[in-house]
């Protein structure tokens, strides 16, 4: 290897931010840069340094523990050690949801893409009418007192792109919610070690059919892997994601009357 190819990676710019960094996340799609600060602050900004927005800090001594984007989305979930976790939309500039948990946030994430085509379902409650047959469409939240965007450029966390929001504590629960929105499974690992006064919870992750889910831990002086498998999800997700969409629009809806 000459010394061309030894450094052919080379550094672009740089720039001092005033704060230090403790958390960074890309998106390399929507080439959007969130970051973490000691200050509790949640920064997001493209890769020409242009700031679109800051998300202030929760309080004193609340830190930012996890950081993630919904895949192909402006959307970024991020974790803090009060055991909140927040959904931001960098593209409206505005907190979407809270979900609040009683332990400390180790990490969150969004799961791969739903194919919905691939979990069609013969469910169907003929007695039902959509949320749409008795509300009309609601303004969107992010327009009141403010005229900056059209209704086609607001999106609701809804309408994004099918997916799990995987919400990880330090004390080893697992929390499985649809859209963000329909808390649909929990695992509480502790239940499943040897050790549970000895135990680190590393990673947990959802296989690809979404009927398999893996956790890396430490158990004593033990590595393991633990495996769970539940075809709940993957049977059912086809009605599930139908609830999920109306549970998500209670949850707008609840947020636009509060701001009414």
């Amino acid at each position: 290897m000459n010394m061309a190819q030894a450094n052919s990676m080379k550094q672009m710019g740089s720039r001092m931010l005033g704060c230090a960094v403790e958390r960074m996340q890309w998106s390399n799609k929507m080439d959007l840069i969130a970051y973490g600060t000691d200050r509790g602050e949640v920064i997001i900004q493209r890769l020409n340094w242009q700031k679109i927005v800051t998300f202030p800090s929760l309080g004193e001594d609340i830190a930012v523990r996890s950081l993630s984007w919904q895949l192909d989305e402006t959307v970024l979930a991020v974790g803090y050690s009060n055991g909140r976790v927040a959904l931001l939309d960098a593209e409206r500039e505005d907190q979407i949801s809270v979900l609040n948990f009683e332990d400390e946030i180790k990490r969150v994430y969004f799961s791969k893409s739903i194919k919905t085509s691939d979990y069609r379902s013969t469910y169907r409650n003929r007695t039902e009418h959509t949320f749409d047959f008795f509300l009309p469409p609601l303004p969107p939240l992010s327009g009141i007192g403010s005229a900056t965007k059209s209704p086609d450029e607001q999106r609701s966390f809804a309408k994004g792109s099918p997916c799990f929001l995987v919400v990880i504590t330090v004390t080893g629960k697992v929390h499985l919610l649809l859209l963000g929105a329909l808390r649909a499974g929990q695992i509480d690992i502790k239940q499943h070690v040897a050790h549970p006064n000895d135990f680190i919870v590393h990673d947990v992750r959802l296989n690809g059919n979404f009927n398999a889910v893996y956790a890396l831990v430490t158990d004593g002086s033990n590595l393991k892997v633990l495996h769970f498998h539940n075809s709940v999800l993957q049977e059912y997700i086809s009605p599930m994601l139908h609830l999920a969409v109306h549970c998500a629009n209670v949850l707008e809806t609840k947020k636009y009357i509060k701001y009414l």
